[in-house]
């Protein structure tokens, strides 16, 4: 059993409202997603509409799947979260979306953004030559695009887990016209500035011990394979409320 939860902040000036179900029973982080996504959501709805407002609407567009080209980060809980939707599924559906997975990593490691030495639950990325961190990130972004890896959720130029998605992904929202997406690097491309990205916040969050080095975001193709060593770092199943204020406190620390 469950219950409907609504919580309201202010963002932007606005009234932010977000409903979810808060489950009568033990959780674990992972199963905490939905009211964080639900919080997500309605902050990018204020943000585009509040960019509309000034002239600049939202221009992504069904069928434009881009930016599921890209290198989508994930925090910890959300890889864990990855793994469970995968490990879900009929087994044939099951098995063609691990080889998704196994093939973005060969192909990212074909193409050398990977340091050789470095396993998939605990990889190191290497970026092409640049003079600064910043300048290598960008220059790690662009290899990647160009390698045009779909993600293993895209499904006839669409996301087959949407409900699902991870934050990122929800928080990547383009004012620019469409077709600059084609051309990550090369073309400006320009979102529209929210005032909190669950995606960030959600890096610590489930973790026993947030100090102990893996406070760090997870490249999508290697969350299977980090998940598997790596769910002993998460609390266990408990009651959903501290969970729960837990995520609304991230949110008004920022």
């Amino acid at each position: 059993m469950s219950s409907r939860a609504t919580i309201h902040l202010t963002i932007l000036g606005q009234q932010l409202s977000a409903s979810f179900d808060v489950p009568h029973h033990p959780i674990t982080p992972q199963q905490a997603l939905p009211a964080a996504y639900a919080i997500a959501d309605a902050v990018v709805d204020i943000a585009t509409q509040a960019s509309a407002s000034q002239g600049k609407p939202v221009s992504c567009r069904q069928g434009c799947a881009a930016c599921c080209r890209q290198m989508v980060t994930l925090a910890p809980v959300e890889a864990i979260a990855i793994a469970d939707l995968v490990y879900a599924l009929p087994i044939d559906q099951r098995e063609q979306i691990r080889a998704r997975f196994s093939g973005a990593i060969q192909r990212m490691r074909a193409a050398g953004l990977v340091e050789p030495a470095s396993t998939d639950h605990a990889p190191v990325l290497r970026a092409p030559r640049a003079k600064n961190a910043e300048e290598a990130f960008n220059a790690l972004l662009d290899a990647y695009f160009d390698l045009h890896i779909p993600c293993p959720f895209l499904e006839n130029e669409a996301c087959s887990i949407y409900a699902a998605r991870p934050a990122i992904c929800r928080e990547y929202i383009i004012t620019s016209p469409p077709e600059n997406c084609q051309h990550v690097g090369r073309k400006p491309t320009h979102g529209i500035h929210l005032p909190v990205y669950l995606s960030d916040q959600l890096v610590p969050f489930g973790l026993i011990d947030a100090t102990n080095g893996h406070l760090k975001k997870i490249p999508l193709p290697f969350a299977l394979a980090w998940s598997a060593h790596h769910r002993h770092l998460f609390h266990p199943a408990s009651n959903p409320k501290p969970l729960l204020q837990d995520l609304i406190s991230r949110i008004h620390q920022k």
